[in-house]
């Protein structure tokens, strides 16, 4: 059970670390409208999905 948790853990942490990169991209970029379809990909990617 504490494996468990624990990979959760972990993949929690990496959805709220690439979660904050591209949100940090797209706040520093010249085109603040990024579309969903062009966010979600770039998130996968950052998980190796």
């Amino acid at each position: 059970m504490e494996e468990r948790r624990k990979i959760t853990r972990t993949s929690l942490d990496k959805v709220k670390a690439a979660t904050n990169k591209v949100v940090t991209n797209m706040l520093t970029s010249d085109n603040a409208n990024i579309e969903l379809d062009k966010i979600i990909p770039e998130i996968l990617a950052s998980l190796g999905c």
